[in-house]
């Protein structure tokens, strides 16, 4: 029979390098589960700085080039212009090629001009309509409107 060991005694030594190994495996084990985490942790860091740095150069680039668009746009409305108003010309001379004087040739332009806004000007209106989604906005309204009760 093995003598018994008493509770105030220290352990067997084998036990002890034992115990000491567990606690080193689990404090080896805490060490690499917070390493990987903190690692993890920098590689979300840095993708989501990789794409904030993205989208803000995108943004720049988005701006630079409605700028660009805007002032191409402006740059097409005046030849286009320009171009309208050189046709006029050539109707004008034209007209004036007919015989018609000079005012009667640009009053006709004058007035052909004007009936071309007017008609633009309505059909934006009538086309505007479209705009403010009817249907939908009805829809809604039928789902927002309080239900009363048909029973009393």
């Amino acid at each position: 029979m093995q003598p018994t060991q008493s509770p105030l005694s220290p352990p067997e030594p084998d036990m002890q390098s034992k115990a000491e190994q567990e606690a080193a495996s689990r404090e080896t084990a805490q060490v690499s589960l917070l390493a990987q985490l903190s690692d993890s942790w920098h590689a979300v860091l840095s993708q989501i700085s990789g794409a904030v740095d993205l989208a803000a150069l995108e943004a720049r680039l988005a701006a630079l080039s409605l700028l660009e668009m805007l002032a191409l746009a402006i740059t097409l409305a005046v030849l286009a212009i320009t171009a309208w108003l050189l046709v006029l010309v050539l109707i004008a001379l034209a007209l004036m090629a007919t015989g018609l004087p000079l005012w009667l040739s640009v009053t006709v332009l004058l007035v052909t001009n004007l009936a071309a806004c007017i008609w633009i000007v309505l059909r934006i209106r009538r086309k505007s309509a479209d705009a403010t989604f009817p249907a939908t906005r009805s829809v809604f309204r039928e789902y927002t409107q309080p239900q009363h009760d048909t029973a009393e």
